[in-house]
């Protein structure tokens, strides 16, 4: 998404990240901002289901997608017939504009899943003793690395 992707200012602050970004660039008042309101493709398939699933990417771009508690979750068919749940579930991706919608809509399909919950325990120090000074736990907890549920 062309909104988070911030210019890398090495050891630069937030004010040096902000002077360096597109707006503040002598091009800016060159841009001329579009907005994309048909997806063509989804017309042109003439399948109610691509229309509505390409509806439904539609408002998660523009985050005008309603959630509330009663969140459910279509699989749409556009024509991949899966045939266990672990194949449903590798090479597929929540996209978002926000991590935080990501994890609210990963939170919520974990609960319609099959089975049993786990429960795993985290370490939150470090090897090192003598590094402990430089991670505090508070910081540990906050990560959320890809592929691990959350702390």
């Amino acid at each position: 998404n062309f909104h988070q992707i911030l210019p890398v200012i090495p050891r630069g602050t937030r004010a040096d990240n902000i002077y360096v970004c597109l707006k503040f660039s002598p091009l800016w008042r060159f841009v001329c901002q579009l907005s994309l309101r048909n997806n063509i493709r989804a017309h042109l398939y003439n399948d109610p289901l691509a229309e509505e699933f390409f509806h439904q990417l539609l408002l998660i771009g523009n985050g005008t997608l309603p959630l509330n508690n009663t969140l459910q979750l279509h699989v749409l068919q556009c024509g991949h017939m899966v045939s266990t749940l672990a194949e449903l579930k590798e090479k597929r991706a929540i996209l978002a504009l926000w991590n935080e919608c990501v994890d609210k809509v990963n939170h919520e399909f974990l609960y319609i899943l099959p089975g049993d919950a786990s429960t795993f325990v985290s370490i939150d120090t470090t090897i090192d003793e003598h590094a402990t000074v430089d991670y505090p736990v508070e910081f540990f907890n906050s990560l959320q690395p890809t592929g691990l549920p959350p702390h």
